[in-house]
């Protein structure tokens, strides 16, 4: 009798390994605080494996889900604001979703651009359609979660005016209106983050970072985080306008984080800095 067993998988150390950090981000302190040789691991080169850099990232529904919704909502967002949409009831909300050719075309464009990303990723081989059809199946889950987020962001959320978003990626003071996936650079002390949303108004300046999981506290420091490198961003916000309120948006509820007082300034960005000094230690 002919035994077959399944082939047989050999781990091996990286080809090239890892540089500590020279810019620092919350995701990568996380990673590095949780366990430093684990992010060595996922972050050096494995030429013999595929081209990209680092070690290929498994397909986890939950966090794809995640993915599409931030993406989902960052498209709609744009396209109301190019619009001059004030709020989620304006009637020019409607023509807008009409054009992007509604909530289930777009959902199904982004898993779409989102796994062809896994395409070359050795550890998604022939697991890529039956990814994509569980995800069409939780289509209607992430378009109303999408609309809960939306509704948030618009409900009595009046913009002085209706800026373009085209040049937001670029690093040019922002002015009036709601900014989707901001990066935030502070070339003093080499931290950098992407705020999920800036809202400003001449009355109010708030960071919101969008969560489909349930509330940690770790989400609060991440705000805090990017509190600080926005005021810090002399790009971005050359005036260095402090933020009036920080918002978690999770799907059950807001929650608010108490902003930076500029009296505490100075002691986070010290914070920061010795947090990045002893991940790079690790």
């Amino acid at each position: 009798m002919t035994i077959e067993f399944p082939a047989i998988r050999i781990s091996q150390e990286p080809t090239v390994w890892a540089s500590p950090p020279e810019w620092m981000s919350f995701s990568k302190l996380q990673q590095i605080e949780a366990c430093p040789r684990r992010w060595s691991l996922m972050s050096s080169d494995y030429p013999a494996i595929w081209g990209k850099n680092g070690y290929p990232e498994p397909l986890i529904q939950s966090t794809l889900i995640g993915r599409v919704t931030h993406r989902l909502v960052e498209i709609i967002v744009k396209e109301f604001q190019r619009a001059g949409c004030t709020s989620f009831d304006n009637p020019d909300c409607i023509r807008v979703m009409r054009e992007l050719g509604g909530f289930s075309h777009i959902i199904e464009k982004i898993f779409d651009d989102v796994l062809i990303q896994y395409a070359e990723n050795p550890r998604a081989a022939g697991t890529l359609a039956v990814i994509k059809k569980a995800l069409l199946e939780r289509k209607s889950d992430i378009r109303e979660n999408a609309r809960i987020l939306l509704s948030r962001i618009f409900e009595g959320k009046q913009t002085a005016q209706c800026v373009s978003l085209v040049s937001q990626g670029k690093a040019e003071p922002l002015r009036n209106g709601i900014y989707s996936e901001v990066q935030l650079v502070n070339e003093e002390i080499k931290w950098k983050g992407v705020a999920d949303l800036i809202r400003l108004t001449p009355e109010e300046c708030e960071i919101r970072d969008f969560k489909t999981g349930v509330y940690k506290e770790e989400h609060a420091e991440q705000l805090r985080i990017y509190n600080l490198l926005w005021l810090c961003d002399n790009r971005k916000n050359p005036s260095a306008r402090p933020a009036s309120k920080l918002t978690i948006s999770y799907i059950d509820a807001d929650v608010d984080v108490p902003p930076l007082l500029i009296s505490e300034v100075g002691f986070y960005k010290d914070k920061l800095i010795k947090l990045k000094n002893e991940a790079k230690k690790k």
